[in-house]
């Protein structure tokens, strides 16, 4: 009985220092860019669009012009409730 004791103690100890590392919050700088400016760039004419920017999707939406929109044959929208989940 004591050896599993310790040994889920040992399992705990573990598990917490991994989960510290994997859940280390970290930023990042970066260039946003409108979805017409990249299609345009890239010289896209057709496209399937998956969407899911943590709230920004309607950022993004607002970021396709009206001539691109016959480009996108297909969307997809990820979307979460008013609190995030």
């Amino acid at each position: 009985m004591q050896n599993n004791l310790k040994s889920r103690e040992n399992l705990i100890q573990y598990s917490d220092k991994l989960l510290e590392e994997r859940f280390k919050s970290q930023s990042f700088t970066c260039q946003v860019r409108a979805l017409s400016d990249v299609l345009g760039e890239q010289n896209i004419e057709r496209i399937l669009l998956k969407i899911d920017a943590y709230k920004s999707e309607p950022d993004v939406i607002k970021g396709i012009k009206n001539e691109d929109w016959q480009k996108i044959k297909q969307i997809v929208i990820g979307v979460g409730d008013k609190q995030g989940g």
